[in-house]
């Protein structure tokens, strides 16, 4: 009967095991991918790239810099490590997938150290472990981001563990409240674990929470102090000032309660059943029953947790993530359940109770299998990622990137402002405290925009222009990466390097090429025009035109795609070997068309791809020398793609 005992507990915890077991292997096969996993990865890189080369990461809002609205402890353990192991996002990753392996440790030793039997611990903690892997799909992949959240879930829990098993040493104390305090400088939500480790300390050994707050306070609270002090208040304006900007969705706060306790259900039922026999028994018996101080004391950090994620997810941008804390807590009270039911009920039946708890939290996790398919970048997405680099080290000077500034450093090019940096600063909320003012404006991006500072400007397929303003006046639209060129994100929310934009400057013409038309006079003198479509344009109303040079080009969609007509150049004698052109519109060439005519006959011609992002067009006229020819461009349809862009018209020798 005994061995049946111990075969059943470990039955039960193989689950949980399977699915920690599906978790380590899913993260060690993201570990090395060099680009973005999740689109705030880069900014963190590029905070501890900052710390290794001496600069501050809490500076007033620049163009080069706004830090994450986080406190400074991943970044700074990153560029340590990265002074010797080199920086980068293996090895970010790296730390947080030691993080996690601590975090599993820790919940599986929590557990079974609350079973003298070790059999309903067993199982504990596995039920533990499986219900923290079998969270990490639900939070979009997060654990094993370059982000602080596990490093200050590692941490935090470590921090929780001592004080629950050494809350009656004072020493254990101080380092439970120097590990607590500490993780509040990983993210600043660990203020809260600090006052929910102190609460439950007033119950476990009232005498010791001198300690506790004494050392809590010194590292929390002279370390804030002393940060703030170095950073001439930066540091406190952006962890807490500017970050009270962002709104919070009470609704979503609520709705949160709903996802935590609903997500896996049997999880919820056990924490309900072991809290009404625990409660049961200790009023029968008038002392707690054997296991059930851990899970209370988990049960209590647990519901703290949830408040904790509630919060969180109800914040603005907030993602799933913020729900990691309360799953991992959670977990640990499931486990630590069965311990408590088996010391609830007395004789032959004892571990029937916690056994058909066992059970089902061991069915729920079976059910809850997953396929890491959907968070794995795919080989397509390294080889996207490397043709990007290699097209940004290509373009001249440094390149802006803001939903992707590491990579500019993959590029041999310095890094700027992240764009979650500047949505934090100009997004302010009418009903939160005003800012001061030298925390609202992004010094030098509008300048640096409309002066056109950098050699390129990449941004990804979001609505970003109202977020850089003066970009349509120093830049125009270059081209479209094409996808082989738009490495995915595969955790978090999607974004995806999308569009170029180049400097509005005129082309420089090959020597001794003829310029036929640049159209930089912001008219079409020279051409001949026939009917009412055509007209010189700086840009298209309600679209995005890019691919032309300077900041002139002629078009037929200036008033839509209903006026028809046709652009004429003067008729010239043909020198050179090649006429070159760029071209966008329409693919059809009935309605959308360039012609290259000799006699009034179409001798050559070329149609658009459906796409107002000009691309070039090279005609080859070494037979045509010394005959006289005019350029046409045919806007002969009413419909949708029924026009052209037309701009830098050569013939080149």
């Amino acid at each position: 009967m005994r061995m049946a005992r111990r075969w059943l507990w470990l039955v039960l915890a193989l689950p949980g095991a399977a699915q920690a077991g599906l978790l380590l292997a899913t993260v060690a096969r993201r570990l090395a991918y060099p680009y973005d996993l999740e689109w705030m990865e880069g900014g963190m890189l590029v905070h501890a790239w900052r710390l290794m080369h001496g600069a501050t990461i809490y500076p007033a809002p620049s163009v080069d810099f706004i830090p994450y609205l986080y406190t400074p402890g991943y970044p700074a353990v990153l560029a340590a490590l990265g002074k010797v192991f080199g920086l980068g996002y293996p090895l970010g990753r790296a730390v947080s997938a030691l993080a996690l392996v601590a975090v599993l440790a820790l919940a599986a030793w929590a557990v079974v150290r609350a079973d003298d039997e070790r059999g309903p611990g067993l199982a504990g903690a596995g039920v533990a472990c499986g219900i923290i892997a079998a969270t990490y799909p639900w939070v979009e992949g997060w654990y094993d981001l370059v982000r602080g959240d596990t490093l200050f879930l590692a941490v935090a829990l470590g921090g929780l563990v001592v004080l629950r098993h050494g809350a009656r040493r004072p020493g254990r104390v101080a380092l439970a409240a120097a590990l607590l305090a500490a993780s509040f400088f990983l993210k600043q939500t660990g203020i809260l674990l600090v006052a929910a480790g102190g609460a439950a300390l007033l119950v476990m050994n009232w005498r010791a929470v001198p300690v506790y707050v004494g050392v809590a306070g010194a590292i929390g609270g002279g370390g804030t102090l002393l940060l703030n002090k170095l950073t001439d208040g930066w540091f406190w304006l952006y962890i807490y000032q500017v970050h009270q900007q962002h709104d919070t969705n009470m609704d979503r706060f609520w709705r949160s309660f709903g996802n935590i306790f609903g997500k896996f259900p049997a999880l919820t039922a056990a924490l309900a059943v072991a809290a009404v026999a625990v409660a049961a028994v200790a009023i029968a018996r008038r002392r707690l029953p054997q296991g059930a101080a851990g899970f209370l004391y988990w049960l209590w950090i647990f519901a703290c947790g949830a408040v904790m994620g509630a919060l969180g997810w109800a914040t603005q941008w907030a993602h799933f993530n913020a729900y990691i804390p309360a799953m991992t807590f959670g977990g640990i009270a499931a486990g630590a359940a069965l311990p408590a039911l088996a010391g609830c009920v007395a004789g032959r039946f004892r571990l029937a109770l916690p056994a058909a708890a066992g059970v089902a939290l061991a069915a729920q996790l079976a059910l809850a299998w997953w396929s890491p398919r959907a968070l794995l970048p795919a080989p397509e997405d390294r080889a996207a990622g490397d043709r990007l680099i290699a097209h940004i080290a290509s373009l001249p000077g440094d390149v802006f990137i803001p939903s992707h500034p590491y990579y500019a450093v993959l590029a041999g090019k310095a890094p700027h402002v992240h764009r979650m940096g500047i949505l934090d600063v100009t997004t302010v909320s009418p009903a939160k405290v005003p800012l001061p003012a030298r925390a609202r404006e992004v010094a030098g991006l509008e300048e640096a925009l409309r002066n056109a500072r950098f050699g390129a400007v990449i941004v990804d397929d979001k609505g970003q222009l109202h977020e850089l303003p003066g970009l349509t006046d120093g830049y125009r639209i270059q081209e479209r990466l094409p996808p082989n060129e738009r490495p995915r994100v595969v955790s978090g929310a999607e974004s995806v390097p999308l569009m170029v934009w180049t400097p509005k400057r005129a082309a420089a013409p090959p020597a001794g090429a003829r310029v036929i038309g640049d159209f930089e006079s912001g008219t079409l003198a020279g051409w001949t025009v026939d009917g009412k479509a055509w007209s010189a344009a700086q840009g298209i109303a309600g679209r995005d035109v890019g691919g032309f040079n300077g900041r002139w080009f002629a078009t037929s969609f200036g008033g839509g795609d209903a006026p028809q007509g046709t652009l004429l150049s003067a008729p010239f004698v043909v020198t050179g070997t090649k006429i070159v052109l760029r071209l966008g519109g329409g693919s059809d060439a009935p309605t959308a068309r360039a012609e290259l005519r000799v006699g009034g006959k179409a001798v050559r011609t070329a149609t658009s791809a459906r796409t107002l992002i000009l691309q070039p067009v090279e005609w080859d006229v070494t037979d045509l020398r010394g005959q006289t020819v005019q350029l046409a461009f045919v806007d002969a349809g009413s419909g949708a793609w029924g026009g052209l862009c037309v701009d830098d018209v050569w013939e080149v020798p």
